[in-house]
């Protein structure tokens, strides 16, 4: 009987300890819990107020216009629909394009390094020629497969 007495001592001290375990948890989650809303709240409240530095974090952008342009280009890059690269390769480096490098800052506007600094995420190339003059449309053809050939 005093081993029954003992396990029954034993089982009512472990379901004590575990209700103390229990209690402190709950106080800390609650505290945990209550300051993430209390810090999303002010953050959300005077988001206003906040340093240009968390503006992005609380779904804001910055106030310089420069750094909010940056900030919107990072979700949606731009693509630029007219690069006039054929033309310069064709008028530069006679169509030769191993004459230059793309990587390297280019003549006109029209680089890697820009494109880049510009946050230009895609380009794309049309090839137009003007043929006015139907005596000249055997040489319109030659430029237009001269240009689509740089592509």
């Amino acid at each position: 009987m005093s081993n029954a007495s003992e396990l029954t001592g034993l089982l009512d001290a472990r379901k004590g300890y575990r209700d103390e375990n229990s209690k402190a948890h709950r106080t800390v989650w609650s505290a945990l819990t209550a300051t993430v809303l209390v810090a999303l709240l002010v953050l959300l409240v005077f988001k206003d107020s906040l340093p240009e530095v968390l503006i992005p974090w609380v779904g804001g952008l910055p106030k310089d216009p420069s750094l909010a342009a940056l900030h919107i280009m990072k979700k949606a890059p731009v693509i630029d629909g007219h690069i006039d690269l054929p033309i310069l390769v064709r008028e530069l480096y006679a169509n030769n394009i191993s004459a230059f490098d793309l990587a390297s800052p280019m003549p006109a506007h029209v680089d890697i390094p820009r494109l880049r600094e510009g946050r230009v995420g895609g380009f794309f190339w049309s090839v137009y020629v003007g043929c006015p003059n139907p005596e000249e449309e055997g040489e319109r053809v030659r430029l237009v497969h001269e240009r689509r050939r740089i592509l």
